[in-house]
This record gives C-alpha cells, sequence and structure tokens, in this order.
C-alpha cells in the first residue's frame, strides 16, 4: 500500500544527519558529553538543544549549525532508507579501517613516475 501524506512524519534533521552517518544516539552523546537520554530527549523535541550542544553536534557532522535546526517531514520508508544507508556508509567505513589495520602498505599511492618508486 502506497503511503499518503498523513503517513508522513516529523523528524529532527539532528536524527536525519545521525542517521545518515551511522551513529547512535548512545555514540554521539559519548563524543559530545552529553547522558544518552538527553540526547533521545532532544530527538524526540522533549529538551532544547543548547548553542554549545548545537556547535558540537555541527563540527561532529560537519555541517553548519543551522542545518541541524528544525524538521522534515518524511514516510516510514523514507526514514528507513535514510538509516540503512547510513549503516551501509558505516558497514563501508569499518571495513576500510579493517583493511588498512590488515594491509598497512595496500593504500599505499604509487606514483606516476614509477621509476620513482623503483630507485
Amino acid at each position: 500500500m502506497a503511503n499518503t501524506e498523513g503517513d508522513k512524519i516529523a523528524v529532527p534533521h539532528i536524527k536525519i544527519e545521525r542517521l545518515k552517518r551511522g551513529m547512535t544516539q548512545a555514540f554521539v552523546a559519548l563524543v559530545i558529553h552529553m547522558k544518552p537520554q538527553r540526547m533521545v530527549a532532544i530527538e524526540n523535541g522533549r529538551r532544547e538543544l543548547t548553542l554549545a550542544e548545537g556547535l558540537q553536534l555541527a563540527a561532529l557532522f560537519q555541517v553548519q549549525p543551522a542545518e541541524l535546526l528544525g524538521t522534515v517531514s518524511l514516510t516510514a520508508d523514507e526514514l528507513a532508507f535514510i538509516r540503512d544507508q547510513g549503516k551501509q556508509s558505516l558497514l563501508h567505513q569499518r571495513t576500510r579501517t579493517m583493511r588498512a589495520e590488515i594491509y598497512p602498505h595496500a593504500s599505499r599511492v604509487i606514483s606516476p613516475d614509477i621509476s620513482r618508486d623503483i630507485l
């Protein structure tokens, strides 16, 4: 059954940015020195974000602070898609990190002038 406009929910931009990066609320709270319950309350609209928290989140997510304000209307399917993309991105990052740890020389870039690398 297709979603209708009534099926849309208001999702805070903070949550979208977190999900896009595959981060959990607990992880974000730990990084910015906040209780996990506070992060949950902020995302659920029960608590206001302080300026300091907003700046820390913006730095963590590498966005402008204003991008974290407000909400966007999404269907449950759209939100699930964003969550899945974040998980895939996180899995890709972890795989690259593990590969770099196992094969530290594999990431070495060979210069176009191969003779310089040989000599």
